[in-house]
């Protein structure tokens, strides 16, 4: 019995309910997720491919952690009286909010610790990242300001080749020390993410699934067909009210 597998399932079928109640009751075409469930990749991914709304846009730090931005929010527009705004625009850019080194400071730390290391610029550096990417080893990539949020987006992020068949195995069991289900997310350009994907819009914060396109698919195997395991089907019963207060919505999610 796949009880994850059920849970997600079920989990699913509510976040897609909930957000169907949310646009008939409101009569909106955008929706904005926040709190822990909205960190599940493949119910967001749903319900962008439902096409309930336009577009979702979801806060990148959507679990407790978030819950500071909030508050500064409610400061700043409830007790100091400022706008709210929006635009139609991504204000965050990329929630990029933690703090950056300068280059000084970073010399400065490798010789304090002694550090074996060679300074290149771009031009040098870009082709032998990808060179060391092509043989199969893993890079640590350090840029710019780190992200908030539990999602690494290339501020503080561990570089891998996705060609290689074994890549996810090594980064989970010898640099991550997690378990080796685990999953990794591929960057693509945003001009090029339909080419592989079946998704038409961009997902800047790492917190949308959507299928690889099926001419580029893998056939399982029967041996990895076996191990998808029987669905557990878990029925949920809920009174008629369960889904039909909008102003509710940010608790269930």
């Amino acid at each position: 019995m796949d009880i994850a597998s059920s849970i997600q399932w079920v989990t699913e079928e509510i976040v897609l309910r909930l957000a169907k109640t949310l646009r008939k009751s409101l009569d909106v075409d955008r929706l904005c997720l926040a709190g822990g469930v909205a960190l599940n990749c493949v119910a967001n991914g749903r319900i962008l491919q439902a096409g309930i709304f336009k577009n979702i846009w979801v806060q990148p730090a959507a679990g407790d952690a978030g819950g500071a931005l909030g508050a500064a929010l409610a400061v700043w527009h409830q007790y100091c009286d400022r706008p709210c705004e929006s635009k139609g625009q991504d204000k965050m850019q990329g929630a990029y909010l933690g703090p950056s080194f300068t280059e000084e400071e970073i010399l400065d730390y490798l010789k304090l610790v002694r550090a074996p290391f060679h300074r290149l610029d771009d031009a040098q550096l870009m082709p032998q990242v990808a060179e060391i990417l092509a043989k199969g080893y893993v890079v640590g990539w350090f840029q710019g300001r780190m992200e908030f949020g539990p999602r690494a987006l290339g501020g503080r992020s561990i570089l891998g080749a996705p060609r290689s068949e074994k890549m996810q195995s090594v980064m989970n069991l010898k640099i991550k020390y997690r378990e080796s289900f685990r999953p990794f997310a591929p960057s693509v350009l945003a001009e090029r993410v339909n080419d592989y994907f079946e998704l038409d819009s961009s997902s800047p914060y790492m917190l949308i699934v959507a299928p690889v396109r099926e001419n580029l698919r893998i056939p399982m195997t029967s041996e990895q067909q076996q191990l998808l395991g029987k669905l557990l089907l878990i029925c949920l019963r809920t009174s008629g009210n369960f889904c039909g207060n909008a102003k509710s919505i940010g608790y269930y999610l």
